[in-house]
């Protein structure tokens, strides 16, 4: 496998279609985009619940919070990245008729934008999903 990540591909079968999508290996630069803008709208979502909820509530809620048991599985990676930004960088081409635009992502199903976000993270980053392998690899 090349150090370059613009030589990394790979092309994969859209699920319930006959249809392909070509994927790329995203540079450092692309996954830290995704993962700022993953944060950027966590930020706004925090943001705008404070605006709405009383401040008595909140505070619950962060009480509430601060007091949850640690999840013993690791988050889903996907979770901390923007699917549309891992698609725009990490799609080369696809066999749909529609045409390959910025924009194009934002029109897929939300089944097939997690899976298609989720190969592109995957093949860019497959140390996040070390555990997760390992543990289909053992059970």
């Amino acid at each position: 496998m090349s150090v370059f990540t613009s030589l990394v591909t790979d092309v994969l079968t859209v699920p319930n279609t006959e249809q392909t999508i070509t994927i790329r290996k995203l540079a450092p630069k692309h996954l830290e985009e995704a993962r700022r803008a993953s944060q950027e709208r966590a930020f706004e979502d925090m943001k705008r619940t404070r605006e709405v909820l009383p401040p008595e509530m909140l505070a619950g809620l962060l009480a509430k919070s601060e007091k949850a048991d640690t999840p013993k599985e690791k988050p889903d990676p996907l979770l901390t990245h923007d699917r549309v930004t891992l698609m725009q960088r990490g799609v080369t081409a696809w066999s749909f008729a529609q045409p390959l635009t910025p924009d194009s992502f934002e029109d897929l199903d939300d089944d097939t934008a997690d899976w298609l976000a989720g190969a592109i993270l995957r093949l860019s980053k497959p140390s996040l999903y070390a555990a997760e392998d390992a543990a289909q690899k053992n059970g």
